[in-house]
């Protein structure tokens, strides 16, 4: 086989399946990609940024997919009373730059931020106005890197 025929199918087989990560915007005001954050989250792929806005965004984010949820200007992700503000599921997330405010009321374990994946990195949070605790790393969460968060049990930062 001629060595040319070999190394052109070398270099087709390798940029085949190489896909490079994208960037999706979230304004709740409109004027991005997507107007809330879990829809971003729901059309990601891993490896991806979804870039938050700020504002308000009245949600409980479940971050399912190994990507780096980066906010500007803290937005607020706001449970509402109920459940989780933000819940990491995924391995390998970035969580940086939100207020997670207003978790449940009803039950212990409603939390600002909850983690029950690994190796996620959580940082420059603003962690506040929830049940019991701002940020919970559950029993199968380790290697986890969180630094330079703010709590607060009570109070608003909106």
């Amino acid at each position: 086989m001629d060595k040319r025929i070999v190394i052109a199918t070398i270099l087709v087989l390798s940029l085949v399946g190489t896909a490079s990560a994208t960037t999706w915007s979230v304004d709740g005001s409109g004027g991005a990609d997507f107007t809330g954050i879990q829809d971003a989250i729901n059309n990601a792929s891993d490896g991806d940024t979804i870039l938050v806005y700020s504002g308000i965004y009245y949600e409980n984010v479940v971050v399912n997919k190994s990507v780096t949820l980066r906010g500007s200007g803290h937005p607020v992700v706001d449970a509402g009373g109920e459940w989780y503000a933000i819940t990491l599921t995924a391995d390998e997330i970035t969580l940086v730059g939100f207020n997670a405010t207003n978790s449940g009321r009803l039950w212990w374990s409603d939390v600002g931020i909850k983690v029950t994946s690994n190796n996620n990195t959580i940082t420059g949070n603003n962690v506040n106005n929830n049940n019991e605790e701002g940020i919970s790393l559950y029993t199968s969460s380790n290697n986890n890197t969180i630094t330079g968060n703010v709590f607060r049990l009570f109070g608003n930062l909106r």
